[in-house]
């Protein structure tokens, strides 16, 4: 599988793509059998007699998924809760390595998938900026022009030099959301819309955010908001447990799936 790294700078005008070719991922599952005596009343003299037994199974999670989107793409991942989105995307990260398939990047990659994953607790917010931006594929020396603004952006003032462990949650989200955004990528994958910290401080996220959207050549988002996808999205792809239904242009993407979701009944009343 191609994994290519970020583009240098004799490629920084090349086109950007990603290309999915019946890509599968299977993960093997062990579940414990239930110990209650409601789920099953022979649950427990079982477990006294053979207490390490457990069901092993492997799970399909995606499934021959193949699709291409080059410059200009804003892509739409549309689909029930657990239908794969979130999993494609770490896919397309390179998070995770799929079981059957090949995806080949060319581009610049960001993905805004779980923001404060990766921070150590003990290390300052200073050097979690240093940690995080050289994960991101930053060299040391764009790390440091881009400590300014992510300081700026995020507000900490002094408290950036303090440990991240003495930080709210609110802090958090700010000095992670400031660090993902601090550079433009080729490709952004985007797990819902962002929104993070207080009131004032999400609404200069969006605006941050709407800002970094426009800049990249490629975006792919995982979104249930349909306003959303209708604002930002040229294009859907419609999944239904980890397979793709359709591939098409926003509006038809979007008809399809509401054909496939049936509509819950209304409450009878008297």
């Amino acid at each position: 599988m191609d994994w290519p790294v970020a583009l240098n700078r004799t490629h920084l005008h090349a086109p950007s793509s990603i290309s999915v070719r019946n890509v599968t991922l299977r993960i093997p599952m062990v579940r414990k059998k239930s110990r209650t005596l409601k789920a099953n009343p022979f649950a427990l003299l079982a477990n006294f007699y053979m207490p390490s037994r457990s069901q092993r199974e492997v799970r399909t999670i995606l499934e021959d998924l193949s699709f291409e989107v080059g410059d200009g793409c804003r892509l739409a991942l549309i689909g029930r809760n657990g239908a794969g989105k979130t999993t494609l995307l770490r896919v397309l990260a390179g998070a995770i390595w799929p079981t059957r398939g090949t995806v080949v990047r060319r581009g610049t990659v960001q993905a805004l998938l779980n923001l404060q994953l990766g921070f150590r607790e003990e290390a300052t917010g200073i050097e979690n900026i240093y940690l995080r931006g050289l994960a991101m594929g930053m060299s040391l020396g764009e790390v440091r022009d881009k400590i300014p603004d992510i300081v700026e952006f995020s507000e900490l003032g002094d408290s950036i030099y303090d440990p991240i462990q003495t930080y709210s949650a609110g802090m958090r989200a700010r000095l992670a959301f400031s660090i993902a955004t601090a550079r433009a990528p080729n490709i952004l994958l985007l797990d819902e819309w962002i929104s993070t910290g207080d009131q004032y401080f999400v609404i200069k996220a969006q605006e941050r955010l709407r800002s970094k959207v426009e800049q990249c050549r490629i975006l792919i988002l995982a979104s249930h908001s349909q306003p959303t996808i209708k604002e930002f999205c040229t294009h859907g792809l419609v999944i239904e447990r980890g397979r793709a239904l359709f591939f098409g242009p926003t509006e038809d993407a979007l008809k399809f799936y509401d054909d496939l979701t049936p509509v819950a009944p209304s409450p009878v009343t008297s």
